[in-house]
């Protein structure tokens, strides 16, 4: 066994470690002088500005591009308002889902029991109710089936009037 640089110590308390006298020495005599850390934080500095410019540029350059990010903001945002604005006068949720033109009354009403066929506001078809229902006539192209003043469907068919 090989013991060295032991410490003795006198009483019940370890003292902290301590460097070396000679540790000391070396670190005095090695000492950087306070113009080698200007050197280096000029250029730590000066890196940071070719980093800075190369991912943003100039102050004006950044400016340009702001601008032109704005620019295209104000663009994204009309375009927005004219879909928004498009949707809205063809689609509308109040209760039921509204598919249609919302000012002229013709439109579908999507509820939860039925899908309503509206022609100025009035109902005049609907699904539900396990089936299809049609008031006044239902057409098929050239054909049209109705219900008579005596209950009974008829179905006739339209004459089409020439060039059509």
């Amino acid at each position: 066994m090989d013991v060295r640089h032991f410490k003795l110590e006198r009483g019940n308390k370890i003292t902290d470690w301590t460097p070396a006298p000679e540790d000391i020495q070396n670190a005095l005599e090695n000492k950087t002088e306070d113009s080698d850390f200007d050197g280096y934080k000029e250029t730590v500095s000066n890196n940071l500005k070719d980093i800075t410019d190369s991912a943003f540029g100039d102050e004006d350059s950044l400016a340009k591009r702001l601008s032109s990010v704005s620019t295209e903001f104000g663009n994204l945002s009309t375009e927005y308002d004219k879909l928004s604005s498009n949707i809205k006068t063809y689609m509308s949720f109040d209760g039921a889902l509204v598919l249609g033109n919302s000012e002229n009354g013709n439109n579908v009403t999507i509820t939860d029991t039925q899908v309503q066929f509206k022609d100025n506001n009035n109902v005049v078809g609907y699904i539900g109710g396990n089936g299809l229902h049609v008031d006044n006539y239902l057409s098929f192209g050239a054909f049209m089936f109705y219900q008579r003043t005596n209950g009974h469907f008829t179905l006739k068919y339209l004459k089409k009037e020439s060039g059509e």
